[in-house]
């Protein structure tokens, strides 16, 4: 039986990870660096991994430096269409040792002259105090379709 290499567990920086394996999503929790500057790295280089109609979906640092280096990366991708963005309570991941303000964004690969709509819904959780509560509430959000 033929199996592709892909189905066997690989011990490896994401950084090491070759861009010729591509995947239809793509979920990540990437380390944030200063300013959020590793986590755009790991989001644009998970992108360059995606197939044709692809997903990436990331918790990133809910702050402007952050967000300084998201809208500069999506003005210099044509295929990057930010479908959306969910705000998270900075009390998210307190069980986890931090309370980092995070949110979690959805990017789709749309190629080069496929007509779309440009769509980007604002999902707003940050205001949630009880985590099983939130997760309740995300179950039907736009994130879990395509």
């Amino acid at each position: 039986m033929a199996t592709n290499s892909l189905d066997k567990a690989h011990h490896m920086e994401f950084e090491e990870f070759g861009t010729n394996n591509k995947f239809n999503g793509i979920a990540m929790n990437p380390p944030y660096g200063v300013g959020g500057k590793v986590a755009m790295e790991h989001v644009a280089k998970a992108f360059t991994h995606l197939r044709r109609g692809g997903r990436v979906v990331a918790i990133v640092p809910n702050g402007p430096a952050f967000q300084k280096r998201f809208d500069s990366w999506l003005a210099s991708q044509p295929t990057a269409n930010h479908v959306a963005t969910v705000n998270l309570p900075t009390d998210t991941f307190k069980r986890a040792g931090t309370t980092v303000s995070t949110k979690i964004i959805a990017i789709d690969f749309i190629p080069k002259g496929i007509p779309h709509e440009q769509v980007h819904e604002e999902i707003d959780f940050s205001r949630e105090k009880d985590v099983e509560a939130l997760f309740d509430q995300m179950e039907d959000c736009l994130l879990y379709t395509s």
